[in-house]
């Protein structure tokens, strides 16, 4: 949201830093920030040497990369599929619940840098939003990554930081029905639109985020 009309920022000619990210953003002059945070955004380095938690390397290596018994064994390749499935399922929860706990580096980087979001939008008068989506995984039943939204949520709110954690508004759902599709787990327009009215209802109820 902003207070012109037509903002202009200026693109960059080259790969943009923080530096660069926070010069475009203040250019639009906003009245509010609203800031997505998912759970895997703790990964600070996506092109680094350091070893990252990736699902779409997981599901290649289960489906796309079938041993040879899988191709004369119709029950050996589903159970192997199972058993992958489970394996990487389990590794994947352990190395995400890891990343955030209270003395690692990547959460400490990810605390410093909302706090510095919060630091640059209070002091120009912008208001701020942070909204946690949820993994699309187990969302009504045994929901794994619930000890992330506690630590996040629970960070923002010590900080005085709004945040509105969109757990809740997908219970009713399993997960991959949010699917964009079967190998991408990003939100499809059920899932959008599901997160635009909790944003929404928050924003009505809470009109002083935005200074007026």
């Amino acid at each position: 949201m902003s207070r012109r009309s037509t903002p202009v920022p200026v693109a960059p000619t080259r790969p943009c830093n923080a530096l660069c990210s926070k010069t475009r953003g203040l250019a639009y002059d906003p009245d509010l920030v609203i800031l997505h945070f998912v759970l895997n955004d703790v990964e600070e380095n996506t092109t680094g040497p350091e070893p990252k938690i990736d699902f779409f390397r997981n599901y290649l290596s289960i489906y796309q990369r079938p041993d040879r018994l899988s191709e004369i064994s119709v029950f050996w390749g589903w159970a192997r599929q199972r058993y992958l499935k489970t394996y990487r399922a389990r590794s994947y929860i352990a190395a995400s619940l890891e990343g955030f706990r209270q003395d690692h580096a990547k959460w400490a980087k990810c605390r410093q840098a909302l706090d510095e979001i919060h630091r640059i939008t209070r002091e120009r008068g912008i208001g701020l939003l942070v909204v946690i989506f949820p993994f699309f995984h187990e969302l009504d039943g045994d929901y794994a990554f619930q000890p992330i939204h506690d630590i996040v949520r629970g960070h923002l709110e010590s900080e005085e930081i709004p945040v509105v954690d969109l757990r809740d508004a997908y219970r009713g759902f399993s997960g991959p029905e949010l699917w964009v599709h079967p190998t991408d787990q990003h939100p499809n327009e059920i899932g959008h639109r599901i997160a635009a009215d909790a944003i929404v209802g928050w924003l009505v109820e809470h009109p002083s985020v935005l200074g007026r």
